[in-house]
């Protein structure tokens, strides 16, 4: 698959070492720290990498923007240059995140402070590229200070009511997945995500994750395996379909236990 990776937080480097370890199953910081004793098992997982995503390499774009700095016509133009140039059609567009993009539409620019508007535009323009593109587009959103609240705590889950400035973006968004984790959940390294909203599916599920900080690694935990085993039918897929815009919150995994939003649309 090939993704489209636009980053207003984290730089691009930071990206590709985040990548790079979960495709190679290394502890992130032995890609940051390497050393000649780490140098033969880098190499064999890198051989490995290479040799399972066949010959013509993982297909991976991205690109870093200073917060605020850019709209979705600057990212717009960016996918229309791979294209061009590089023959790069993604099946994939994350934006990293959607709070940190101006609107295009200079009317929504120009209304300084209605955070409503300027969001209700952004994530329109997102849905638009979706369609364009015909790929899914992935997003992340902030909590208010109440969701970051029942995020963290044990049985509570924050749901659509709980996105920060704008509850436009609840609205036009396909799927919102919130991520919740307390202190103790975090410890344990575990997390649950709420299905806040899935427009072709069933919302309401909670499901249980287990997360592997070092390696950047999000997976469904065995109690849900066994769980979807016994209940399959319960688990149709929510993939995002062209045309969508999906929020979820920043890839940066430290920060999950304040809680997260995803949207999709």
């Amino acid at each position: 698959k090939r993704v489209a990776y636009y980053t207003f937080e984290l730089k691009a480097l930071d990206v590709y070492n985040r990548v790079a370890c979960r495709l190679m199953g290394l502890p992130i910081r032995d890609l940051q720290l390497s050393s000649p004793e780490s140098r033969p098992s880098y190499d064999m997982h890198a051989a490995d990498l290479l040799t399972r995503v066949g010959p013509q390499g993982l297909k991976l774009a991205v690109e870093y923007y200073s917060p605020r700095s850019a709209t979705v016509g600057t990212i717009r133009s960016h996918l229309t240059h791979l294209r061009v140039r590089r023959d790069f059609r993604p099946d994939l567009i994350i934006v990293d995140y959607a709070d940190k993009v101006l609107p295009t539409n200079r009317t929504a620019q120009k209304s300084e402070g209605n955070t409503y508007l300027e969001m209700g535009a952004v994530l329109e323009e997102l849905i638009g590229l979706a369609n364009d593109f015909e790929c899914p587009v992935w997003t992340g959103s902030q909590l208010r200070r109440d969701g970051v609240r029942k995020a963290m705590t044990r049985g509570q889950v924050c749901g659509m009511d709980d996105l920060a400035d704008s509850m436009r973006k609840a609205h036009d968004a396909d799927v919102i997945i919130t991520l919740n984790q307390s202190p103790e959940e975090k410890i344990a390294q575990k997390m649950r995500a709420y299905l806040a909203k899935v427009r072709r599916g069933d919302a309401g599920l909670i499901i249980d994750l287990s997360v592997d900080y070092s390696r950047m690694k999000v997976s469904e935990s065995e109690k849900q395996r066994s769980h979807q085993e016994t209940f399959g039918h319960i688990y149709a897929s929510s993939d995002s379909l062209p045309g969508e815009v999906s929020t979820s919150d920043d890839p940066d995994l430290d920060g999950l236990s304040s809680g997260a939003n995803s949207l999709s649309a």
